[in-house]
């Protein structure tokens, strides 16, 4: 995306300095893992537009709640492609799925070329992840999708009910297009609020069985995200 060239230089230098490493595989004990992937250029882990505001909304209805970032290079030039997205993107969205395979539930979220990454690796791309896997996801929650018009604003071969789609009026990425506007960058706290009660609710009616765990804390994702909360 173009527009996040320049306004997210600095932010991306900052996590290069200062990166997070990657979330350990999880073990037992992990009661909803919680996979994200951020928008083309944001940084590292989670972007700044949609990810951290989601995160935050779903923290405080989850405390016990892990997240697992996709780690893909989020570069402009695959999101120009058919797929809105790469192989090597898919394959470390399955990566990050698996990650969180140890968890009772999964939900999973993606902003702009994050939300193309969700499709393929979920639906578009059949054996990206195992059943078994696909079977704890609760909800997908996706913004500025760029593969809404495509896929008819779901993903495809996976149930309707555990998707949705949050694409503003104007964002012009939902039409099938890659016109990065203002209504593209305008996510609100209240969308993304929204958007985590939607997760919550998701994962009770899946009826299953959380464990009693205190509040957890992702180190890694949060030592990125302080960094860049302390540069604005």
């Amino acid at each position: 995306m173009r527009f996040t060239i320049l306004t997210t230089a600095s932010l991306a230098s900052l996590a290069a300095a200062a990166p997070a490493q990657q979330l350990e595989e999880r073990q037992g004990g992990c009661n909803v893992g919680f996979v994200f992937a951020r928008g083309s250029t944001e940084p590292s882990p989670i972007g700044f537009l949609v990810g951290p505001g989601l995160q935050s909304a779903l923290k405080r209805l989850i405390p016990s709640m892990i997240t697992f970032p996709v780690g893909y290079a989020a570069s402009i030039a695959t999101n120009v492609s058919m797929d809105r997205t790469d192989a090597a993107s898919v394959a470390e969205g399955a990566k990050a799925f698996n990650k969180a395979a140890g968890c009772k539930v999964i939900i999973a979220g993606g902003y702009s070329q994050g939300a193309a990454v969700m499709h393929n690796v979920i639906g578009l791309k059949k054996t990206a992840l195992s059943d078994e896997i696909k079977s704890k996801i609760a909800g997908v929650a996706l913004f500025g999708d760029t593969r809404n018009k495509q896929d008819g604003g779901h993903i495809p071969n996976f149930p309707n009910e555990k998707a949705r789609v949050w694409c503003n009026a104007s964002d012009g990425v939902c039409g099938g297009g890659l016109n990065v506007n203002a209504g593209h960058l305008s996510y609100s706290a209240s969308q993304t609020g929204e958007a985590a009660k939607w997760l919550d609710e998701r994962i009770k009616a899946m009826g299953v069985e959380l464990e009693s765990i205190s509040a957890v804390v992702d180190t890694s994702v949060q030592v990125a995200l302080d960094a860049i909360i302390a540069s604005a």
